[in-house]
């Protein structure tokens, strides 16, 4: 701990303005437990980055000296044990017939480790977590004649890892390093920096229906549409990345029909005994699809980080961010057809087109003007049917 306090005072005293302390010049003192020797530190090293250990001996006498010098078993003479402490607490709620809940807390301090686990394997962070899900069916909200169904499924975690050590000095206690900032938004600031903070929300709508249909399946059937949303974020902060945003969103509007109607017999009142009248009267053919699909669908996925400037502790100046989207609209189309017993139509087409966005970053807090620009650019290219990329279609006819 003797280099760590030196530091630390030195620090201390370069954030006072004390004139000539600086990270460029050798700041000394005198070994508070061997006055007879004298400790310097210049620039900033750390023993948790140590790969070469020089010894040198240094005669103060004006006279010359000759002997000899051992240096016999250099190790480290003993751990810094602390031992930590965990717990977690979860829950689970039954909402009747409406759906779930269950809520998971965990806390874990530094230091701790199982009983079989060495101390070099034991967590050098503490972290606190919490984790939140539900699923449940909003559609027995609503009366039982309304027949609606709309599955809901919603989560979010968050987790916090504070470490043992400051990331940007790594042989000196965090708490020590923010004991030693004068001011309290030195401190928010450097606590803000050396912890890392995941946070993460899901929201999902499955397969969203009105469930009326005819007693005779018709096309005009409400039940014949289905609707799908689904919509993912993460936010991560750590000491190397100022933010990292994710972004994944989807939504499908789905119509699928197929009639019941029975096919048409023309000549089943043939008269006759022969092979061909009876084969005639058995004779059937269906005008009508058997089945109808018609399916479109967008995907956004958005992803944006700020990496943190390593130039100074607290400091530095602010890299560009970096980001990378993509936003696709899908069109599909299927349909079978069996006019005979015999045979079978089958069809497929489909269209993949890219929303056109302008390559700038889209962050409506930080940047309003270029949120703007996009939303305007985005609107355009969908009314226009986005830019086709790929177009397929298949058909096959089987007897």
């Amino acid at each position: 701990e003797v280099l760590t306090n030196l530091k630390n005072k030195r620090n201390r005293a370069k954030r006072e303005g004390r004139a000539g302390v600086s990270f460029a010049t050798v700041y000394s003192e005198m070994d508070p437990q061997r006055q007879m020797n004298k400790v310097s530190v210049v620039g900033n090293p750390s023993l948790a980055e140590v790969r070469t250990i020089m010894i040198g001996v240094r005669n103060n006498a004006k006279d010359l000296k000759s002997g000899e010098v051992w240096v016999n078993e250099l190790r480290v003479g003993d751990y810094h044990e602390e031992s930590g402490w965990a717990g977690q607490v979860q829950s689970t709620l039954q909402l009747a017939e409406l759906g779930t809940a269950s809520l998971r807390a965990q806390y874990m301090s530094a230091g701790f480790g199982a009983i079989d686990v060495p101390l070099s394997g034991r967590t050098m962070e503490s972290r606190r977590s919490v984790h939140f899900s539900s699923n449940a069916e909003l559609g027995q909200l609503l009366p039982s004649q309304a027949k609606v169904s709309l599955p809901l499924y919603y989560s979010l975690s968050d987790e916090v890892l504070t470490p043992e050590y400051n990331p940007l000095d790594e042989d000196v206690r965090l708490s020590d390093a923010l004991r030693s900032l004068p001011r309290r938004e030195q401190r928010d600031s450097l606590r803000a920096r050396t912890i890392t903070h995941r946070r993460s929300q899901g929201l999902a709508i499955s397969n969203a229906s009105l469930g009326i249909r005819s007693r005779t399946p018709m096309p005009y059937d409400p039940a014949n549409l289905s609707f799908s949303y689904e919509r993912n974020t993460s936010l991560d902060e750590t000491p190397d990345i100022e933010y990292s945003r994710h972004l994944d969103w989807q939504a499908s509007v789905r119509y699928d029909y197929a009639p019941t109607f029975r096919p048409l017999t023309p000549f089943s009142r043939l008269q006759g005994k022969s092979p061909w009248a009876s084969w005639l009267r058995g004779w059937s053919f269906t005008p009508w699809p058997a089945r109808l699909h018609l399916e479109t669908s967008m995907l956004r996925r958005y992803d944006e980080e700020q990496k943190r400037s390593r130039g100074g502790a607290l400091e530095g100046e602010r890299l560009p961010a970096t980001f990378a989207q993509q936003f696709l609209w899908h069109r599909k189309l299927s349909l079978t057809w069996s006019p005979t017993t015999s045979l079978t139509l089958t069809y497929a087409s489909g269209t993949d087109a890219r929303i056109e966005e302008p390559h700038r970053q889209v962050n409506r807090a930080l940047n309003p003007d270029g949120w703007r620009i996009w939303q305007d650019s985005v609107r355009r290219s969908i009314r226009e049917g986005g830019t086709p990329v790929h177009y397929g279609q298949n058909a096959s006819l089987t007897y």
